[in-house]
């Protein structure tokens, strides 16, 4: 069998260590309570378990909802317009998709 390796040490490798090092910083700096900590990881286990992008925003808004109660709305920029839009929401899906945002939400 034959395996890819690289170089014992590539110069990649001191920038990838150093960013896992700032991660770990930062999350201890976060200080998330268990429900937050329980939150975050399973929107980024359901984030790479879904294909389409319409998932992944359906994701990013209900699973806030679901662990928390807390209620949520995604804004994207309109690659036509250049606008921020409305895409998603944990009341209504993707009913509110296409709609402007609130007066005092912008970019």
């Amino acid at each position: 069998m034959t395996i890819y390796c690289v170089k014992p040490d590539p110069p990649e490798l001191a920038s990838v260590l150093s960013r896992i090092r700032k991660k770990k910083e930062d999350y201890e700096k976060y200080n998330f309570t268990a429900i937050q900590g329980r939150t975050l990881r399973a929107f980024f286990d359901l984030a790479q378990e879904y294909e389409t992008l319409e998932n992944f925003y359906r994701v990013a808004v209900f699973v806030p909802k679901i662990f928390m109660d807390f209620d949520t709305c995604l804004y994207l920029v309109d690659f036509e317009s250049g606008k921020l839009k409305r895409a998603c929401d944990s009341l209504n899906a993707f009913g509110v998709c296409g709609m402007d945002p609130p007066e005092g939400v912008k970019l």
